[in-house]
């Protein structure tokens, strides 16, 4: 080892003052000196335990002054420091601080070798006892032991025999001896007579300078280069024993970490009760009545956002959906809003699918009168009984009439024979109707006066839709271009709204009425039309591909688009579709639900919930009371991040002095991270355990029951999720004190002990 121009100063005084020294790698060296001349203070330095100085160390070859991983080795695997003050870990027995030690150093712990230097300094008996009820004199050979065990190529003794007896004092430099002849020991120590009587140089300090380097011809020992360590670290040990201290730590320092596990286990009570109620509410919600919430109902939704219009379901998917185990019931019908009227009142919405059989005598118990049997026998609830009747009872609407229009002006004359009744806080208007009377809407809208055309524009695919007026081609229509129908998908269309489709294709040309009588239009343009691609939208989707193949003269002059169908065309696509189906399910389990939504989203369609609306209302107030609930949680939940935080920093500072001494013996920032942040995940663990025990407790008790109804029910997911808070709230609340732990400096840590 050599030191060049060493230098440190405080902010009164020098400390130290240009010291050089040039040490070999064996021998007995004493450092002597009055108190405050800055012998211990050289000695960490040279230890590189203390950083802050000026000028340069240099081992073997290396220059480590700048280098902290090189400082960081050395201190690991060359250096060992019998410390003034022991800076033992009280957490450990006698023999596991030793066994740490060397362990830390990377080196095989030698037990034959361990219990000679354990019967040598008197204490193998005390080795499996705890460090916390040792003597002064115990602990500072306990010390000893431990730098000597390390097998170091440099032991650095601070006072090591300043707590020892005569006899004692004695074995201790007699041992040091014998290890100097093949070490470098270097001894900081008042004892003058003891420096003369076993020391091979003698280095006196005064006022932080080396006033005299005396050789008492101990001989010269050949230098040779301190090679740097090339034998990998083994993790895995230095881990395990960062995991042990964590153990024992917590084990030793139980009361005082009992103010962080109560808060977290209060926290996890709160929150799996939390928990408890909302699961048991939600089973209480799928338990009530379906009549009511109608929580097992799903339905197939075809509804386009991007165009907004429904689509017809594929007969593949209604196969594949009734063939599922989950499925009770499949019912699907065509979708639309509707207007009903009755006397001078009306209501817009949506109407439901329900049959005249005993499924659904079963499922709506509550309807006074009856279901509908014939196809336009309706049922409406007591809401809109109320709007479309306001001054009658329910008795009095049963058996009047109504109008019911859909939006594409399908109308049909239906009779009430039944009313639900409903709670009165209950404010949506519903309608119920038959399977025949939807697929008769349907069926009807070949047969509408509008119908919507698709027609390509320029020939590169793009398709416009126009609104024509739809005809039935008859004998007597007078064609002027073209011919007369032979297939189903053809159609003629007028010439007074030739110059109409001209317009809507953009294709910038007219002309006179008298002209296209006369069949003056131009062949390129005819066949232009003619050419176009056609489809049939009828309001749901692209029915049938038409071709345009004459232009008639219209019975009454009509300067509009009127397109002229078959006969046959229109008694083919006379027939119900289906763009809704609602699904009634055998269980409410998310995993089976799932399964239904994979085979629906197959098709391009949606699987939603159908509730009725009482049971929106509860789940909106359940939603509402949810999210009461967890604000209040994670209010109870900052509050114990906050107390643990401080709970853990008092811990922390307890133990600053363990830190120090784990950094001296080569112990990295991380690995003392790791420590510590184990030691909160156990804590962590600990709290979740005490709170499940006593939430599971809960669980079994009868008093929690109501009706026989249980208000508070644990599931297996909620152990995960506490578990994840507990740990979670620990570690985040000590990450900040541990991270400034971890980087706190050597020097300071040993000296946060020694005050």
């Amino acid at each position: 080892m050599k030191i060049v121009n060493i230098n440190k100063r405080s902010k009164e005084k020098r400390i130290l003052e240009d010291i050089s020294l040039s040490l070999e790698n064996k021998g007995l060296v004493f450092i002597l000196g009055e108190s405050g001349t800055g012998k211990s203070t050289l000695l960490y330095i040279m230890g590189l335990l203390d950083t802050e100085f000026e000028g340069n160390i240099y081992i073997g070859k290396s220059d480590c002054t700048e280098d902290e991983r090189r400082r960081r080795e050395f201190r690991k695997r060359s250096l060992g420091f019998i410390f003034q003050d022991y800076n033992l870990i009280h957490s450990l027995s006698v023999k596991e601080n030793i066994m740490l030690s060397v362990a830390l150093a990377n080196k095989e712990f030698q037990e034959n070798r361990y219990n000679s230097v354990m019967e040598r300094l008197h204490i193998k008996e005390i080795e499996n006892k705890n460090i916390s009820i040792l003597s002064g004199g115990e602990k500072q050979r306990v010390s000893i032991a431990r730098a000597l065990l390390r097998d170091s190529k440099i032991i650095l003794a601070d006072e090591p025999t300043g707590n020892l007896d005569k006899e004692n004092t004695s074995t201790i430099f007699q041992i040091l001896k014998e290890v100097s002849k093949e070490q470098l020991v270097l001894v900081v120590s008042h004892n003058e007579q003891a420096a003369f009587d076993y020391g091979d140089r003698i280095i006196r300090m005064n006022q932080g300078k080396v006033v005299e380097d005396m050789d008492k011809g101990y001989g010269q020992h050949p230098q040779y280069i301190l090679e740097e360590s090339k034998q990998k670290e083994n993790k895995n040990v230095v881990n395990s024993w960062m995991r042990k201290l964590a153990i024992n730590s917590i084990k030793m320092r139980r009361k005082k970490i009992m103010p962080s596990i109560s808060i977290i286990a209060l926290t996890l009570l709160c929150s799996g009760g939390i928990l408890g109620i909302l699961q048991s509410a939600n089973k209480s919600v799928n338990e009530i009545n379906t009549s009511i919430l109608e929580n097992d109902k799903y339905a197939i939704s075809t509804f386009n956002e991007n165009n907004g219009s429904d689509h017809v379901i594929p007969s593949e998917l209604l196969e594949e959906v009734s063939r599922n185990s989950n499925s009770k019931k499949v019912i699907p019908y065509y979708n639309d809003c509707v207007e009903i009227r009755a006397e001078k009142q009306k209501e817009n919405l949506n109407y439901f699918i329900i049959e005249d059989n005993t499924f659904f005598y079963e499922r709506y118990k509550d309807i006074k009168g009856r279901l509908g049997k014939e196809q336009n026998e309706i049922v409406i609830n007591q809401y809109l009984a109320n709007q479309l009747y306001p001054e009658k009872s329910i008795s009095e609407c049963i058996g009047n009439k109504v109008t019911i229009e859909t939006t594409l002006g399908v109308k049909q004359e239906c009779k009430i024979v039944g009313i639900r009744e409903i709670s009165k806080d209950e404010n949506q208007s519903e309608l119920y109707i038959t399977k025949k009377l939807a697929d008769s809407f349907s069926k009807r809208l070949i047969n509408l006066e509008w119908q919507e055309l698709g027609v390509e524009v320029d020939g590169d695919g793009e398709i416009k839709e126009i609104s024509v007026k739809a005809d039935n081609i008859s004998k007597d229509l007078d064609i002027i271009i073209g011919r007369y129908p032979e297939k189903e998908n053809e159609v003629l269309i007028n010439a007074g709204g030739f110059n109409s489709l001209l317009s809507d294709l953009e294709m910038n040309k007219s002309y006179s009425l008298d002209d296209i009588y006369k069949g003056k239009i131009p062949d390129k343009t005819i066949k232009e039309i003619f050419a176009k691609h056609i489809r049939l939208f009828a309001e749901i989707e692209n029915f049938i591909e038409l071709k345009i193949v004459g232009i008639c003269k219209e019975n009454e002059q009509e300067d509009y688009l009127v397109c002229y169908f078959t006969k046959q065309l229109k008694e083919s696509l006379s027939k119900p579709i289906s763009t809704k189906a609602d699904v009634y399910v055998k269980t409410l389990d998310q995993q089976a639900i799932n399964q239904l939504k994979k085979i629906v989203e197959k098709y391009d369609c949606r699987l939603v919930n159908a509730y009725g609306m009482a049971g929106m209302q509860i789940s909106i107030k359940l939603l509402n009371i949810t999210m009461l609930l967890g604000v209040f949680n994670i209010l109870i939940i900052i509050l114990a991040f906050v107390i643990v935080h401080y709970s853990t920093k008092v811990n922390i500072l307890d133990r600053v002095y363990e830190v120090g001494v784990l950094k001296s013996m080569g112990t990295k920032n991380q690995e003392i991270m790791k420590m510590f942040l184990t030691e909160n995940i156990l804590i962590g663990l600990c709290s979740s355990v005490i709170a499940l025990v006593i939430l599971f407790g809960i669980n079994y008790l009868p008093l929690i029951k109501a009706n026989g109804i249980p208000v508070y029910k644990m599931v297996w997911w909620h152990t995960l999720v506490l578990l994840f808070i507990g740990c979670v709230v620990s570690v985040l609340a000590g990450c900040i004190e541990t991270r400034k732990i971890s980087k706190i400096s050597i020097v300071d840590a040993i000296r946060e002990n020694n005050r």
